[in-house]
Order: C-alpha cells, then structure tokens, then sequence
C-alpha cells in the first residue's frame, strides 16, 4: 500500500530540492532508531502492551496517567475528520473488542 506522503515526494523534491531528500533521509533514520527504542521498551519488561504502560515503567503510575491523558487528548482533538473519527473508534475500543470476542471460538467449538 502506498500512501499520499510517499506519492507526493516527487513533487516535494521539486520544491525544495535535493536538500529535501538529504532532510527525507534524516527523518528516515530518526524514525527508525525511536522504532528500535520503543522497540527496546516494550522488550524490556513483561507485561507492557501499550505507550501508558511504557510511560508506567518509566515514571510509575503519573508517567502511566500524563501519556493516557496525551494519548487520548490527541485522538479526540482529531474528531473533525470523519476518517480520523472512525480510526479514533476503533483504536479506542479494540481493547474492550478482543477482551469482549474472546469467548467465540469456545461458543463455535461447542457447536461443532
């Protein structure tokens, strides 16, 4: 899959020339060393699954609370995009989804 940012570097190279792919690789490479890290961070202990509870291993419980707050501050700020909104559901309940539809495969075994 293709997305627009990656459709839309010939055109951006155009603009700004070659110094915006030299700045297209620098991100490049930041992004993939905080890859490795958050990497490194959800490795390091048993039981981390989500940013608050890397932010709990961190700073302890307000480490766990400051990211939750920022987390879901930011997917509900982006409400005004219909897109946005429907991503914003589902990250929001997939949790509570998977916890909910945990028990189907016991209910078709036992139909079977």
């Amino acid at each position: 899959m293709v997305g627009v940012g990656l459709l839309s570097t010939p055109f951006t190279i155009a603009q700004v020339g070659w110094a915006g792919l030299g700045f297209l690789f620098m991100f490049g490479v930041i992004c993939c060393y905080t890859a490795s890290l958050m990497k490194w961070c959800f490795e390091s202990k048993e039981g981390i699954l989500s940013y608050p509870d890397i932010g709990e291993a961190a700073f302890g419980k307000y480490g766990h609370l400051i990211v939750s707050i920022i987390l879901y501050t930011e997917l509900y700020v982006s409400l005004h995009d219909p897109t946005t909104f429907t991503k914003m559901l589902l990250l929001l309940n997939c949790d509570a989804f998977h916890e909910q539809l945990n028990f189907i495969p016991i209910l078709l075994g036992m139909l079977t």
